[in-house]
């Protein structure tokens, strides 16, 4: 089942770290407007996910991470625990699990303090965003229950997380109050937050990228401001942005941009049925989805590394490889999507730059 030594070479990038993901369910319990997920019944047995675990560790890699992002994760709460108690006894130390939050409780969030998982929560924001797409199934509202969550995780959970803040053309006007709302919930210094606008066919327009900019604008100038009271939050582009503008490594003077896309080097998804994927977006969106992406399985391991190679490198554009490919059927034309949001980031990039050197 395992890689042997010349099956190793084929997986490029560093070999530090090695973030799995899996595919644990399908299953949620929201009827978000713009999900990209194949939603459903199907998830990943116990046997798979164990099998999965076996086949990064057997890799070589100095850490792995286990990462639960599809669909909703806590709607398989048992097989997740299961899946964590197992890896710890492989020696994986951390996790990672993406949930819209409306699920968690206080023994939840125990465990995951216990067992060093982060939290990666995806909202909308404040009312009159979250509200719009990120909805139940009658169209009913969440955010008076995300309001809650939110309290009950600055309450329990005193370790890192991650929010991703989603935002589409309708809810663009609310990015800054958003971020806002979250500093006064009294969660932004020890969080990450990702901005994450919705990658879609087009429906962006000249309009929504001049919304984008000045709402940017008046993000930035809530971190500067924050910055000038000795608190530093960390505001970044979506993590699937090659170009990974972060605020915070401004300040630290550090290089924002990633070395390369983290698909199929830093990062391995594992399908239900075992198959391996770049990333999690080529597994399990339904935009296009093929089986010439499969570049291996978890009992036979890599057998097409021309896939990964696909994801390799850093775009000209600085867009995403797989959702170039997914939308757009080509890993190397970025979205034009891509081509806008980037140059707003690097104005704003610049801005904070020259300000917080005054």
């Amino acid at each position: 089942m395992f890689l042997n030594e010349s099956q190793q070479k084929v997986i490029p990038g560093r070999k530090d770290l090695l973030n799995l993901s899996l595919n644990i369910t399908d299953k949620c319990n929201l009827h978000c407007k713009y999900c990209y997920i194949n939603k459903g019944k199907g998830r990943m047995s116990l046997d798979t996910a164990k099998k999965a675990v076996d086949f990064a560790v057997s890799l070589g890699y100095k850490d792995v991470i286990v990462s639960f992002v599809t669909a909703e994760s806590l709607m398989e709460w048992d097989l997740v625990k299961s899946v964590i108690r197992y890896s710890e006894k492989m020696g994986v130390r951390r996790f990672d699990l993406g949930t819209n939050s409306l699920l968690l409780d206080k023994r939840i969030l125990k465990f995951f303090s216990k067992h060093n998982v982060v939290p990666m929560i995806s909202v909308d924001g404040i009312k009159e965003a979250q509200n719009v797409n990120r909805v139940y199934e009658q169209n009913k509202g969440t955010f008076e229950i995300l309001d809650k969550k939110l309290d009950l995780l600055r309450k329990n959970f005193n370790k890192h997380i991650e929010i991703r803040v989603t935002i589409t053309p309708e809810t663009l006007p609310f990015l800054s109050k958003t971020i806002q709302y979250v500093i006064n919930k009294g969660l932004a210094y020890k969080t990450r937050i990702n901005v994450s606008p919705v990658v879609d066919r087009g429906q962006w327009q000249r309009k929504n990228y001049s919304m984008f900019e000045n709402q940017l604008f008046q993000v930035a100038d809530i971190f500067i401001a924050n910055f000038r009271k000795n608190k530093l939050i960390n505001i970044c582009s979506s993590e699937c942005f090659p170009m990974n503008f972060t605020f915070l490594n401004l300040v630290e003077q550090q290089n924002t941009m990633a070395q390369s896309c983290c698909g199929g080097g830093t990062n391995i998804n594992i399908a239900q049925n075992g198959d391996i994927y770049p990333c999690y977006f080529l597994s399990s969106v339904r935009y296009n989805k093929k089986d010439d992406l499969i570049c291996g399985n978890i009992e036979n391991g890599i057998g097409n590394p021309e896939i990964l190679a696909k994801f390799q490198g850093i775009n000209p554009n600085m867009s995403c490889f797989a959702w170039n490919y997914l939308i757009g059927g080509d890993t190397n034309r970025p979205l034009e999507m891509y081509r806008e949001l980037f140059k707003i980031w690097l104005k704003v990039s610049e801005y904070v730059t020259s300000e917080i050197k005054k």
